[in-house]
């Protein structure tokens, strides 16, 4: 907000001429102080009123809406908010007030719905947020709410809520990059939950349908998460492989595996139900199977293969028993009895 106050002030003061404004300047020892006015060159109604020290803003900045209601009355110490500042809308009702102290690097900041009722508090310290920060929704209740460290925006914690109240997500941020994040359906289900090791190496992940169902796990940084998406229904498919996000599949392909339907270097195999049974990476000729991943029909992972190593448990559909799929150097091999 403070860079769009800025960016205001910049555009008032280079582009001023465009309407009819009138400045007067003085000198105050090796300071330059200008005052201008603006006003609208049809109706003669006053638009706005400033006053800058050294090309900054600096003591009041006021400005009207066409319908002759305050728009904002702000007040500047050499560029800096500072004191009391409030943002109007055209009905007169207050949209934002900021609470500075008199040097301008310590604010609180509050915004209001048309109807009066809160709707964010947030502080922050030389333009960082910090401290607890809270967004409502119109009917009161608690959009969200972020705990900054001392870093600010590449450092904080936010939880949010849905408008009825149900936990909708949470995540822990650390240098920009959420390392910790729980996603959930409106029904306040799980839907997501990721662990990042470092800043570009998710170690953990696990995705589940509405009904509660596993539907993709990734450990170590190697597997598969997939949910569908809120907006539209479609999929979200994320392949993991050390930590690293393959996800470069297609809309389409991503449709026709969920399908079942074979597509180049992926497949997944299904119980009755439509929950998955196994996943796999097959990328076929010398390589061969670089991950699979088998599940019991409730969800618990029976066994993996991890860079072509490794052996599968594979659950028969009927859920009597299972089968056992041995992979050497992403080659499928006879079990040794």
């Amino acid at each position: 907000m403070f860079q769009y106050i800025l960016i205001i002030w910049m555009f008032c003061s280079f582009f001023g001429n465009w309407k009819n404004t009138k400045c007067q300047t003085s000198l105050a020892g090796p300071d330059s102080i200008k005052f201008c006015t603006e006003t609208n060159p049809k109706t003669g109604a006053l638009i706005r009123r400033f006053s800058e020290r050294n090309g900054k803003p600096n003591g009041q900045y006021e400005e009207w809406f066409p319908n002759g209601k305050i728009e904002s009355n702000l007040f500047y110490n050499n560029g800096k908010l500072v004191d009391t500042s409030v943002f109007y809308r055209d009905d007169g009702s207050i949209e934002t007030q900021y609470s500075c102290n008199h040097t301008g690097d310590q604010c609180a900041i509050y915004g209001y719905y048309g109807s009066g009722e809160k709707e964010f508090y947030g502080k922050d310290r030389n333009h960082i947020p910090v401290d607890t920060n809270w967004e409502w929704y119109s009917n009161g209740k608690v959009e969200s709410m972020k705990i900054y460290g001392s870093r600010g925006d590449t450092d904080y914690v936010k939880t949010g809520w849905s408008e009825t109240g149900v936990l909708l997500d949470s995540f822990v941020v650390h240098d920009s990059k959420a390392f910790l994040e729980k996603d959930f359906y409106p029904s306040g289900r799980l839907k997501l939950f990721r662990k990042w090791k470092a800043k570009d190496y998710l170690s953990q992940g696990q995705s589940f349908d509405t009904t509660g169902k596993l539907t993709g796990t990734v450990e170590d940084g190697t597997g598969f998460l997939i949910y569908p998406s809120l907006d539209d229904g479609s999929m979200i498919f994320h392949h993991y492989i050390d930590g690293v996000d393959q996800n470069a599949l297609s809309q389409e392909q991503i449709t026709q595996l969920m399908k079942g339907q074979k597509v180049s270097a992926m497949k997944f195999d299904r119980y009755p139900d439509s929950t998955v049974r196994c996943m796999y990476t097959d990328l076929g000729g010398d390589i061969g199977m670089i991950y699979a991943v088998c599940y019991t029909p409730d969800g618990k992972k029976t066994s993996e293969v991890m860079k072509g190593e490794g052996t599968l448990i594979v659950p028969r559909l009927d859920g009597k028993g299972s089968e056992k799929r041995v992979f050497h150097n992403g080659k499928e091999v006879a079990p040794s009895n």
